[in-house]
């Protein structure tokens, strides 16, 4: 488990320039697997800042980490590749909202209704309020401070067409939705909601054409059978 959050790592930065850039982002695959990524940008963070402890507990549990300087801006990025969407959440994953590496401590709903010519998968990320950071303690208005200064989004693609979502933005072309996270759907609790749907045309259309072959070879059987038993009884 991290011991300390990005944001917390970050929060000198934060007192100085008003603003950190964070991204969670997680791609699901059509062959079932789960890319996830993490993205954090933020100026002025002098050289060193990270936590060495921090990058090293991230890449011992796979992650593929990176950061980088440009000028006044500083990137961290982590990276990895899951076996399943539920494998993502049930272990070790990046908490949308602090940054931390995190076990599976969300409520979450996954199904992947999967059949030859159709396929529909849906997701629900449910996050319960922050009962935890109310009050005025130094901590919680620490907490309260940094993330109102921050920019968080929250990124699922799909990979089919997006059928529904409750997404502030969809890009049709990229079967992407993106989630703005603020300071009160932390505190008061939210649902992120996603589904992406698949049908196989040319499958369904050979189908239907079997289906109508099928039924004439039915009906003129049937109907040769009739023709021969009335010769039959006369």
């Amino acid at each position: 488990m991290v011991k300390k959050s990005f944001i917390m790592v970050f929060i000198s930065c934060i007192m100085l320039c008003g603003c950190i850039e964070m991204e969670t982002k997680t791609s699901i695959k059509k062959d079932g697997k789960c890319f996830e990524s993490i993205s954090i940008k933020a100026s002025l963070i002098p050289p060193g800042e990270e936590d060495s402890s921090m990058m090293t507990t991230i890449k011992e549990n796979g992650y593929e980490v990176s950061m980088s300087t440009k000028g006044t801006e500083t990137c961290f990025t982590a990276s990895k590749t899951h076996d399943s969407v539920k494998a993502m959440y049930s272990g070790k994953h990046f908490d949308s909202v602090s940054g931390e590496l995190v076990d599976g401590n969300k409520n979450v709903d996954y199904s992947d209704f999967n059949l030859f010519f159709f396929r529909k998968i849906v997701l629900k990320e449910h996050l319960l309020p922050d009962t935890q950071q109310s009050g005025m303690s130094e901590k919680n208005l620490l907490g309260k401070i940094a993330r109102s200064s921050m920019n968080m989004k929250r990124v699922i693609e799909m990979p089919f067409p997006i059928s529904s979502s409750n997404a502030d933005f969809i890009n049709k072309k990229t079967n992407t939705a993106t989630w703005s996270i603020n300071e009160s759907m932390i505190s008061n609790g939210y649902i992120i909601e996603i589904s992406s749907t698949y049908v196989n045309y040319p499958a369904v259309s050979v189908l239907i054409v079997l289906l109508i072959v099928v039924s004439t070879l039915a009906s003129s059987a049937a109907k040769s059978a009739k023709r021969r038993s009335i010769n039959i009884s006369s």
